[in-house]
């Protein structure tokens, strides 16, 4: 029964709005035409850190930068910066505290 008054109220809106034309299309009537979507989206890079607290830092480099040791340490000081003022006690700690997490085709000696 809920099939029939949803297929009778939408041949009545149709009187009224010829949607159907629209969606419709006859055996040799060309569709519209429509602009094609971009293929690929446009990719954003952020680097982050974060602790098991808190976001420590993030960053947004410049569109169309090129990533290179001397940015990456440039990188790790501003965390090692901000990570002395926000967690003071893991700067000073004996050991290894980062989580080195990405996959590389090759690492510089720089950042080792």
């Amino acid at each position: 029964m809920c099939r029939l008054k949803t297929c009778s109220s939408l041949l009545l809106r149709n009187k009224n709005d010829p949607f159907l034309d629209k969606i419709w299309l006859d055996k040799n009537e060309d569709p519209k035409q429509f602009p094609k979507p971009q293929l690929t989206a446009k990719k954003v890079v952020v680097f982050v850190w974060w602790s098991c607290e808190r976001l420590l830092h993030y960053e947004f480099p410049k569109h169309g930068g090129t990533i290179n040791s001397e940015l990456y340490c440039q990188l790790l000081d501003k965390v090692h910066q901000k990570l002395s003022q926000k967690r003071p006690s893991l700067v000073n700690i004996k050991g290894p505290i980062l989580l080195h997490d990405n996959e590389h085709p090759h690492i510089s000696r720089i950042t080792l």
